[in-house]
């Protein structure tokens, strides 16, 4: 399960910034855990480790405005529009 997922950046952030805290999963067994990224348009990226996300690429507003992605962890996963 994901906690505490909800996340925002501002357009003028640069590559590399982190966005919020890491996200914190949990697995019921007490399994190590992994996070990846899927869908969106490269513009967030995620410690595999950590899950810390951070900017991967311009998120000016000329540039599509609100972005989103889907963060994954071990065989579940949750939406989450990141701006």
């Amino acid at each position: 399960m994901l906690v505490d997922s909800s996340r925002s950046v501002g357009e003028n952030a640069a590559v590399g910034s982190a966005v919020g805290a890491p996200l914190v999963a949990t697995d019921p067994e007490g399994g190590a855990l992994t996070y990846t990224l899927s869908g969106g348009d490269g513009s967030f990226s995620i410690d595999a480790g950590d899950g810390q996300l951070r900017v991967a690429g311009s998120l000016a507003p000329g540039d599509g405005g609100a972005r989103g992605a889907t963060v994954r962890r071990g065989s579940c996963c949750a939406a989450r529009s990141l701006h």
